[in-house]
Parts: C-alpha cells; sequence; structure tokens
C-alpha cells in the first residue's frame, strides 16, 4: 500500500508542469457597485464610478481568489459594449486597493487555454490575457496598459496621447506581480479546458510619474479587457471589456469609467 501512494505522489508531481492544481472557487456573484456622478465641468452629463474598497488584511498572489477580500469585493462584469452583447464564456473581475498597491483578480470561463507568448513585453496580447487600462489623471492624455496572460507573462506600456496613433513607451515598467490557477491545460486543444483565474497586484510607484498614489475619495479611470483565443473556434480573439465602449478601442479613456477610492 505505501508504494503505491509512492508511486501516486510521483505521478502527481511529475505533471505539475503540465497542469495547474484545481484553484478554489470564484467568489459568489454580487451586483457591481456602480454609481453615477456628474461630468466634471458637464453637469447634463454622467459616467459610472466604481467604488473599489479598500483591503483589509492581506493577498497571497497564487491565482486561487479564496481570501475573505476578495469574497465580499464587489465584482464587474465584462461585457461587448460595442456590440450590446455578452461574450460566449463569462468574465467577471475584482479590484481592491491599500497604501501600496492596486490588487486585481479575474475569473474566467475558458474552453481552450491559450498562451504561447512568454517573453516579458512581447505580444503578449496574442494570449489570453487580463488587461488593465488606467488613466490615473484626467487633465493628463498619458495612461497605462497592463496585460497579464494565462501563462503568467506580462506585458507594460505607458501611452503618450488619446488614440491608436499615439506614442507608447515599452520601456516604462509597472512591476506588476502576478499568479494564474488553470483549469486545464494550456495549448492543447484536444482536451476541455474549464477555464482560469489571475490575481494581480501592481505598486502605486508606478504612476508617480504621472499621478501620486491615490487616497481615499480620488478618481482615477480605468477599463479592464480580456481576450479570449480559442483553436476551436476562429483565429481571432473574442475580446470583452469592463468599461461601456462605445467601440472596439481601449485608448477612447473618454469613455473609461471612474475608480472611486473607498475608505
Amino acid at each position: 500500500m505505501r508504494a503505491a501512494c509512492a508511486v501516486l505522489a510521483l505521478a502527481l508531481l511529475s505533471g505539475c508542469g503540465e497542469r495547474d492544481a484545481e484553484p478554489a472557487a470564484a467568489p459568489a456573484f454580487q451586483e457591481p457597485e456602480l454609481v453615477a456622478v456628474p461630468v466634471p465641468g458637464k453637469p447634463d452629463r454622467s459616467e459610472r464610478h466604481f467604488v473599489c474598497a479598500r483591503l483589509k488584511g492581506k493577498i497571497k498572489l497564487d491565482g486561487k481568489l479564496d481570501e475573505r477580500a476578495w469574497r465580499e469585493a464587489r465584482p464587474l462584469e465584462f461585457v461587448q459594449h460595442w456590440a450590446k452583447a455578452k461574450p460566449a464564456r463569462e468574465g467577471r473581475a475584482w479590484m481592491l486597493w491599500d497604501d501600496a498597491y492596486l490588487y486585481l483578480a479575474g475569473e474566467f470561463a475558458d474552453r481552450d487555454l491559450r498562451a504561447s507568448v512568454s517573453t516579458h513585453d512581447g505580444d503578449v496580447y496574442l494570449n489570453d490575457v487580463f488587461e488593465l487600462f488606467v488613466r490615473p489623471d484626467r487633465g493628463q492624455d498619458d495612461h497605462f496598459e497592463l496585460l497579464f496572460a494565462a501563462n503568467r507573462a506580462t506585458m507594460d506600456l505607458r501611452v503618450l496621447g488619446r488614440d491608436r496613433k499615439a506614442k507608447t513607451d515599452r520601456g516604462w515598467e509597472s512591476r506588476l506581480e502576478g499568479a494564474a490557477g488553470l483549469r486545464g491545460t494550456l495549448n492543447d486543444a484536444t482536451d476541455e479546458d474549464g477555464g482560469w483565474s489571475a490575481e494581480v497586484r501592481v505598486p502605486w510607484s508606478a504612476f508617480a510619474q504621472t499621478a501620486p498614489a491615490p487616497s481615499a475619495g480620488s478618481v482615477w479611470y480605468f477599463a479592464l479587457g480580456r481576450y479570449d483565443y480559442s483553436a476551436r473556434d476562429k483565429p481571432s480573439p473574442e475580446i470583452s471589456c469592463t468599461a461601456p465602449m462605445l467601440a472596439l478601442n481601449f485608448h477612447a479613456f473618454d469613455e473609461y469609467d471612474g475608480l472611486r477610492f473607498e475608505k
């Protein structure tokens, strides 16, 4: 019996590089806390603000989303607002903050996990990826794009303008840290995957050239994006977003949601 158990343990360890342990169940769904507020200088218009709760306790970056803080946080849904549709495979995200970091978590249904680009600042958008677009200062056009993929590859850049032709600085480093939990195997179209989760933190010091770290009551602007590739369905990805974008252009930052930091 002991010999059989030892063989089983060795077999499990040998497979760790191909398939991650099952991550913990995602937090239960709650309605997002989105508040309509007047646009500064345009009282006849309103914008959505997502209320970002302050972290109580600690987050362990392991991709499991099993901390109480995530269970109690309000979620955001990924939608194709430009098409007035929901993506075929559901995605949800959560955000928290403290004095040092912005924390993000994502949970994605995915029947075919794809991620082959592993070089930092490579073409990580060709992977199944979770993205943050953030504009810390409404008075400046500079904004930031950070990507975290299912294979833990990262990309970060500073965008120096407001449209697709704007210059980008790939030398900017966010010092993003993250972990992923996979329910399936990467880059194997012969099996049926369940999905993946991401757990990420970004230090406020990364944005120091544009804005100081936020305090309670501060408002930044953001959108969360998702690219979902599948070798089974089609070569191009299914793209979705949390912000009410009128067209598929994540750099149209006037359409971002507000990110209001709660006490």
